[in-house]
C-alpha cells in the first residue's frame, strides 16, 4: 500500500456530511467544513488546503476589510457598553463602536463584523451555493499507555493544538501532513469529487495507524482521551544478559514479554508511544517509570524494557578468545549470576549473529529450570534461578 492510501479507507462522503470532519496528523490538523459564500474568520496560523465548489476564493489579511463609518466622539451621543479593549457595544442598536488603529480614528460598524475587528485574516468565498473547505494548522497527537501491577492496561491519546474542535468527527492519522501535502491535497479532492463512501477500521498498515475517535468537542490546547482499557492475564519477565559485553557487578535490564492476543486479555492495535509503569507502594499505586513502546499489531509479542533490576547482579568475563581461521573465532565466557531477591528469576543469555554457534556450555546445579533454545545464528539460554542464589555459567561458542 502506497503512502497516504489510508485515506481511501475512511468512512467519508465529503460532499454530504452532517458534522465537520477533522484528520489529526502527527504534525497538523486538517479540518473539512461546509461553508456559505461570503467572509469567514481564520486564525493566524490556519492555512487553506483547498476549496471545492467555489467560483473564486481569496485570503485577506488586512484589518477592517468591511464597511464602517468614522465618528467624532465629542459628538457621539449613543449609550455604549465595553466589550473588549477599544470595542464597545452601542446599546439598543445593532452597531458597535471601535478604534480603527489603521486610521487612528473611532468608527461604528454592524455587530456582525465584530469577529473581523479582532482577526485580520479571513477567507472570502465567491459562489452561488455552499462549498467544501479543507484547512490545516499545526497540531499533534501521541499515544500514552499505562500498565498497572494487577495487569490493567490503558490506551490513551494525547492531542495538542486542536482546541477549537466542536462536535467534529475526528480521525487520527499516523503520518506527517507536511511531508505529503501535495499527494494529500490531490487525493482528498478526488474523493470529494467522486463522493464515495469508504469502510474504515482501526488498523496499522505499513506503520500507518488510523483510528476513528468519533465526534469530539475539544476546548483546551492539550487533551487526553481514553481509547481502551484491558486486563493482561499473563506476562514473562526476563533478566537479559547481553552476551557480547564484558562487565562486572552489573544490574541487568528487566525485559517483559506480553502476548498481544485476546486470549491474554489484550488483542489491540498498539502504535508506538510512551508507557507509564505503575507500581504499588504502601497500598498506593504510583507511576514510577516512563518508557518507550514500539508499534505492535494484534498477535505479536510485545517487548518492554522495564528498567534495571536492583536486586540482581551479574559479571560477564572472557576466559579465552582464539582465532581458528580468517573467518572464525572460538570464545569461552564465564558468567556469574546472583539473585538477591526472595523470588524466582528468569534469566535470558542471548546473542544473535549470522555465524554464531554454541559449541558447549555448563551450569552448576543451583537452579530450578534450564531451557536451551540455541541454534546456528543465535544463542538463547533461559535459566530460572532459585531465590537468594548464585550460579556460574560457562559458554564456548564459535563466531
Amino acid at each position: 500500500m502506497k503512502k497516504l492510501t489510508f485515506l481511501m479507507v475512511l468512512t467519508i462522503s465529503f460532499l454530504a456530511f452532517s458534522n465537520p470532519l477533522s484528520l489529526i496528523f502527527k504534525d497538523a490538523i486538517v479540518n473539512f467544513e461546509e461553508m456559505k459564500p461570503g467572509d469567514h474568520i481564520m486564525s493566524e496560523d490556519e492555512n487553506i488546503l483547498w476549496v471545492e465548489g467555489s467560483e473564486k476564493w481569496s485570503i485577506k489579511t488586512n484589518k477592517y476589510n468591511f464597511s464602517f463609518n468614522l465618528v467624532d466622539l465629542d459628538q457621539f451621543t449613543g449609550e455604549i457598553k465595553e466589550v473588549e479593549d477599544n470595542i464597545f457595544e452601542v446599546v439598543d442598536s445593532n452597531k458597535i463602536l471601535f478604534y480603527n488603529s489603521n486610521l487612528g480614528k473611532w468608527a461604528t460598524t454592524d455587530k456582525k463584523n465584530f469577529p473581523f475587528i479582532k482577526n485580520s485574516k479571513h477567507l472570502s468565498i465567491y459562489a452561488k451555493q455552499n462549498v467544501l473547505v479543507a484547512t490545516y494548522k499545526k497540531a499533534s497527537w501521541s499515544m500514552i499507555y499505562e500498565l498497572y501491577p494487577d495487569g490493567k492496561f490503558t490506551k490513551n491519546v494525547e492531542i495538542s493544538g486542536a482546541e477549537t474542535l466542536e462536535n467534529s468527527r475526528v480521525y487520527l492519522i499516523n503520518d506527517y501532513l507536511q511531508e505529503n501535502i501535495q499527494n494529500f491535497s490531490l487525493m482528498t479532492r478526488n474523493i470529494a469529487a467522486e463522493s464515495k463512501s469508504y469502510d474504515f477500521q482501526e488498523d496499522i498498515v505499513q506503520n500507518i495507524y488510523t483510528l476513528d475517535l468519533g465526534n469530539l468537542d475539544i476546548n483546551s490546547d492539550k487533551s487526553v482521551i481514553n481509547i481502551d482499557t484491558r486486563k493482561i492475564l499473563l506476562f514473562e519477565d526476563y533478566l537479559e544478559i547481553p552476551l557480547p559485553y564484558t562487565t562486572q557487578n552489573a544490574n541487568p535490564y528487566i525485559i517483559r514479554h506480553i502476548e498481544n492476543t485476546k486470549e491474554n486479555g489484550l488483542g489491540i492495535e498498539i502504535p508506538q508511544g510512551k508507557l507509564w509503569i505503575n507500581e504499588k507502594f504502601d497500598n498506593e499505586t504510583v507511576p514510577l517509570n516512563k518508557i518507550n513502546i514500539d508499534s505492535y499489531s494484534i498477535g505479536e509479542s510485545i517487548v518492554l524494557n522495564m528498567d534495571k533490576s536492583w536486586n540482581f547482579y551479574y559479571s560477564n568475563n572472557i576466559i579465552s578468545d582464539v582465532k581458528i581461521n580468517n573467518e572464525t573465532r572460538m570464545t569461552q565466557r564465564n558468567i556469574n549470576l546472583t539473585n538477591h531477591s526472595d523470588d524466582y528469576k528468569w534469566v535470558l543469555i542471548s546473542e544473535k549473529s549470522a555465524n554464531i554457534q554454541l559449541d558447549d556450555y555448563s551450569v552448576n546445579d543451583d537452579y530450578d529450570t534450564l531451557i536451551n533454545d540455541s541454534k546456528k545464528g543465535e544463542i538463547n539460554i533461559k535459566i530460572k534461578m532459585n531465590p537468594n542464589s548464585s550460579i556460574s555459567v560457562d559458554l564456548i561458542y564459535k563466531k
